[in-house]
């Protein structure tokens, strides 16, 4: 079969989740020197995502053949990677796709925030929140980040994500935060007993503005 005829099979396959057979002729592509193209690949991580071994084996040859560097390629291995818990993985695809300049997206830093909260890395936070100083992404995002630091009992780290959120905003000319944010940091405050901080969080509410 041609190199077309191939990926649209392993699509197919891949779709309909059938992991075994796409895997199967996915091995017979790679024995005739035959990549998968991007749709087929990401199908093929999707179908295959509970399978930590596979898609270990899948982000290698990708990473090999430099498809990681297609952020919606990118995107779908993070997806793979939560699925499968491979949260070390995730932060080491993440810092080769920023060695390599890919055009991450807020889909990219959301995922990667959900892993690392997940997995509750503080540090692999740390390094997505000084590597947003210079980045533009939706509010979700943000909410994302401040979750996971949160799920961490890390209320700095929130407050971080949270205060860049609010620089972004500015720059954007918007002029009021979210209330799901405020609302986030208050239940979060009254969990851990940071009565102090919830003083400080109604006053930013009230002021309601960023200007």
């Amino acid at each position: 079969p041609s190199s077309l005829a191939y990926n649209q099979l392993l699509e197919k396959m891949s779709e309909a989740g059938k992991c075994d057979q796409a895997y199967e002729l996915y091995r017979k592509m790679r024995v005739q020197k035959v990549m998968p193209n991007s749709n087929a690949s990401r199908a093929l991580l999707e179908a295959c995502k509970s399978d930590p071994k596979r898609v270990r084996k899948l982000v290698k040859d990708m990473t090999k053949a430099h498809m990681d560097r297609d952020v919606n390629v990118f995107n779908q291995i993070l997806s793979a990677y939560s699925s499968c818990k491979l949260s070390d993985d995730a932060m080491n695809v993440y810092l080769r796709a920023v060695d390599h300049d890919v055009a991450l997206n807020s889909v990219s830093y959301r995922l990667m925030f959900e892993i690392l909260g997940d997995s509750y890395d503080v540090d692999g936070m740390e390094v997505l929140v000084e590597d947003l100083k210079d980045m533009s992404v939706s509010t979700g995002t943000f909410a994302s980040g401040v979750a996971s630091a949160l799920a961490c009992s890390d209320l700095e780290l929130a407050f971080r994500i949270f205060y860049l959120m609010r620089e972004q905003l500015r720059r954007d000319q918007v002029h009021k935060v979210p209330a799901k944010f405020y609302d986030m940091l208050l239940k979060a405050v009254e969990r851990l007993g940071e009565t102090n901080l919830g003083a400080v969080i109604d006053e930013m509410r009230i002021c309601g503005d960023l200007a």
